[in-house]
């Protein structure tokens, strides 16, 4: 069995005064106060200087605005504390606040960087807050203006962090799931300022669309499944898995993996890897185990996306669903519901597979330097978390989760092998 590669070169070191930690040299340290390099200023023109708005020394740019394919790099950047600022007319606050699901047309300013004719709406399980709650939020850079991206991305989602009192987990789990060399959901944090006004920290979290199937398989037009609600690789999950993007020419490989799950035998691992790369799935289950996230497929069904990749002769590779609870204490490495994890429990070649990867990932979560670079972020956000008067959590509710975060961080990695046997 081939693993994938994961990130080792480990530069040793830990917290300096400005709060910068740099433990994989790939990684850009949390809480580095360095800020972000700007933007190249790009017009689709380069004779046509930036366009300024009456009211602002902003730059507003057409688009394609920023068509540097790099720039969504730095959007994510876990070392620094974004901002973005939403400035709406009269007419945008109107529909805002009488349908926020629909798309709002307003002026967008991304870490300094304007972009006007973006579309905003209330997204989620928590849109029900509405505009003057902290609710969820999606930025459509193209919702307005046809082919308009912000570094490659149409679309970008502002998580409200509602199960999360510590503001840090997602980011971190999402940083920590990337070591794994799998496609994983980019995350950073963000001030959100509406008119004027600070919302507080949100999370800004990469979308699993079309883009970013593109930079992560060979053919952009690749079908995208959802494991929605229940979705399952069983007769009755079945209904439940959609495509999402693409032309479906892979429908019948999900219908394949499906009889392969319920057909019993001793070739369980062969079988299925025939239709969904298994090394994949076992690594991202181990990766998973190691951020405590219960949340996700096969810890329950639904909640996953498969690619349909080129690379792997059209195989399904599974991607991680957004880790927003992570560190969960009753969290079990092996407790699936999905279907396809269960089999894998109960087959030796997939279950010593689990094992070697379960192995793999919390050497790789030692060398990973959790502790520290959760305290990094937490000095990071410290500023905005303070005075979000729109959080869900009082500020002493968010120092005990931290505490217990911090506490349970130190020692996962020995909970997970010791429940795992290593």
């Amino acid at each position: 069995m081939t693993n994938l590669p994961i990130l080792t070169s480990l530069a040793l070191g830990g917290c300096g005064p400005g709060g910068t930690l740099t433990l994989f040299a790939d990684t850009p340290p949390i809480g580095s106060t360095t800020e972000p390099p700007p933007p190249p200023l790009t017009t689709g023109d380069p004779t046509e200087p930036p366009i300024t708005t009456d009211d602002t020394d902003v730059p507003v740019l057409p688009p394609p605005w920023i068509d540097d394919p790099t720039y969504d790099d730095v959007m994510f950047a876990v070392d620094v504390l974004h901002r973005v600022e939403l400035t709406f007319d009269p007419t945008s606050w109107e529909l805002l606040a009488t349908d926020g699901s629909d798309w709002s047309e307003g002026l967008v300013t991304i870490d300094g960087i304007a972009f006007d004719h973006v579309g905003v709406r209330l997204t989620g399980d928590d849109r029900g807050l509405g505009w003057q709650g902290k609710s969820p939020l999606e930025l459509g850079f193209d919702a307005f203006l046809d082919g308009a991206e912000f570094g490659g991305l149409e679309t970008l989602r502002l998580s409200n962090q509602a199960s999360d009192p510590t503001t840090i987990r997602q980011v971190l789990a999402h940083e920590f799931l990337a070591t794994s060399g799998l496609p994983t959901p980019r995350a950073s944090f963000v001030e959100l300022v509406i008119d004027g006004e600070s919302r507080g920290l949100y999370t800004a979290v990469e979308p699993v669309d079309k883009v970013f199937v593109g930079r992560h398989n060979p053919n952009p037009e690749a079908d995208l499944w959802e494991g929605q609600d229940g979705g399952d690789f069983t007769v009755s999950g079945r209904s439940q898995i959609a495509l999402v993007r693409g032309e479906g020419l892979s429908t019948a490989r999900v219908d394949a993996l499906v009889d392969s799950v319920a057909t019993s035998g001793d070739d369980f691992w062969a079988r299925t890897d025939a239709d969904i790369d298994m090394t994949a799935f076992t690594r991202l289950w181990a990766w998973l185990a190691m951020t405590g996230h219960l949340e996700a497929y096969p810890y329950e069904t639904g909640d996953f996306f498969l690619i349909s990749d080129a690379s792997r002769g059209d195989r399904f590779l599974p991607v991680a669903w957004d880790v927003d609870e992570g560190w969960v204490p009753e969290a079990l490495y092996n407790a699936a519901q999905g279907q396809l994890g269960v089999r894998c429990v109960y087959d030796p070649t997939c279950n010593a597979a689990l094992l070697a990867q379960v192995a793999e990932a919390a050497t790789t979560w030692d060398a990973y330097g959790a502790t520290a670079r959760a305290e990094a972020a937490i000095s990071l956000v410290d500023p905005v978390t303070d005075v979000d008067d729109n959080r869900s959590y009082t500020p002493q509710e968010v120092q005990a989760a931290r505490v217990a975060l911090l506490s349970q961080l130190s020692t996962w990695s020995q909970r997970v092998r010791l429940q795992a046997g290593l």
